[in-house]
């Protein structure tokens, strides 16, 4: 498979949805970061939001864990935007795979940036999940040209997505053009988060956070009680990167920070 070769920044990212695992049990023992918490991720949403046979519309779907997922097992009809040609062709072969048709699973080799929010279909739920960040990277690069531009532009950018879905799930990151700058504190994640969805008109529904350090499964916090990473008040952020980079199985340090966010239009 053409993903499994790829050498890109976003490429061994996501895991293989479990339909296709249990088709071909060896694909688990390729050597993707498993450690991204996609099966805890996928875990907080079905509980907290309830999905079952809504349309989704996948931003950024790298190589559709999240849609595969919902399409198999939700019964969802999911809609994929995903620019990186490698990880396009992989979603297109996991389909045919899985044996689904483009009615219940259309992929599109492209991106989402700010203008082509206004061509977009409108949907039940949009999945954003760590792509904002990449904005004057990966797209947008005349309106993100340096980091005090992002935050302007993620407001705008989150703000015109309220006409085109009931429901956004959202995940960031918080470094910008190749960790070398930060967005925010590393301390404030949470609160920035907050403030930058609530700026662009979204009303939050659900946040989750990783709590739990022994299963690294995601909870959901109060948002106006837990302003804090509770990775950084137990210094787990930093044991876990150590650990990281020794290759002991442990979360990867950066992403484990990553608040989700479900939220209303």
């Amino acid at each position: 498979m053409s993903y499994v070769k790829s050498e890109g920044k976003h490429g061994l990212y996501q895991l293989f949805p479990p339909a296709l695992i249990q088709q071909y049990p060896e694909l688990q023992n390729l050597p993707y970061d498993s450690m991204r918490l996609d099966d805890k991720r996928y875990n907080f949403l079905i509980k907290n939001i309830d999905l079952k046979g809504l349309q989704i519309t996948d931003i950024g779907s790298n190589i559709g864990y999240f849609s595969f997922r919902l399409a198999t097992e939700e019964t969802c009809k999911v809609l994929m935007y995903e620019p990186y040609m490698d990880h396009f062709k992989a979603i297109g072969e996991i389909r045919n795979l899985l044996n689904l048709d483009e009615k219940s699973v259309e992929i599109r080799n492209e991106g989402v940036d700010l203008d082509a929010i206004n061509k977009l279909e409108p949907t039940d739920v949009i999945l954003l999940f760590n792509v904002l960040q990449h904005a004057g990277e990966d797209f947008d690069k005349t309106r993100v040209q340096k980091v005090e531009d992002w935050y302007a532009f993620a407001v705008e950018y989150l703000s015109k997505l309220r006409a085109k879905t009931k429901y956004l799930i959202f995940q960031n990151g918080y470094s910008w053009l190749g960790h070398s700058n930060d967005l925010c504190n590393k301390e404030e994640i949470i609160a920035f988060t907050v403030k930058l969805l609530k700026e662009a008109g979204w009303k939050i529904e659900k946040c989750g956070i990783v709590t739990n350090f022994r299963t690294h499964a995601y909870q959901e916090i109060n948002i106006e009680k837990t302003t804090k990473n509770p990775i950084f008040s137990s210094l787990k952020y930093f044991e876990y990167g150590v650990k990281y980079r020794l290759g002991f199985n442990v979360p990867n340090h950066r992403f484990i920070q990553r608040p989700i966010f479900i939220c209303k239009s």
